[in-house]
């Protein structure tokens, strides 16, 4: 019994949920004109409160 019970498999390094998420966003350029059109909404309902 010199080999172990159960051999030994190469591992490979896998992608986080989030890291594969963000790949497929930046790829497709509707979603990103979409993120950058919520974060320029978002920030002007934050500031445009402080306005005077």
């Amino acid at each position: 019994m010199t080999q172990p019970a159960i051999p030994e498999s190469s591992t490979t390094a896998g992608t986080s949920l989030s890291r594969d998420a963000w790949r497929r966003l930046r790829r497709d350029w509707a979603a990103m004109a979409a993120l950058v059109t919520l974060v320029v909404v978002v920030m002007l309902a934050i500031v445009t409160p402080l306005l005077p």
